[in-house]
């Protein structure tokens, strides 16, 4: 799982940098909410820092960017997801934030390496 493996890279003490804190803060609110409409500068917003410090954040703790890790989340989300055959492709791509049924197959098949309808087989 994405969100478990990039967790165990930020330190889990009592008194974490703040800078541990943004990272694990904003991953908590990618897990909340990513399944609507996300922007790193809201984001960054909710934390109360600068966009571009949140993405230095994100390089050094998690080796991608925010939006790099929006997207990986709802990938693995849409992976599990189509597993149930119950649900059609566009019913995956909105619960995971996308509205665009053909943009969200574009995104799946660049990022998992396959087309939605293959991964499901």
């Amino acid at each position: 799982n994405l969100v478990q493996s990039h967790r165990s890279r930020i330190p889990e003490s009592e008194r974490m940098a703040a800078s541990d804190q943004y990272v694990a803060k904003a991953v908590e609110y990618i897990e909340k909410n990513y399944a609507g409409f996300i922007s790193v500068e809201d984001i960054a917003r909710s934390l109360k820092i600068n966009r571009s410090y949140l993405s230095t954040l994100f390089s050094r703790y998690l080796g991608m960017s925010p939006r790099e890790f929006i997207i990986r989340f709802r990938m693995d989300k849409a992976c599990e997801l189509l597993k149930n055959h119950n649900l059609s492709v566009g019913d995956v791509a909105r619960s995971v934030g996308y509205e665009d049924p053909f943009q969200f197959s574009k995104t799946f098949r660049k990022t998992i390496g396959v087309s939605p309808t293959d991964y499901r087989r």
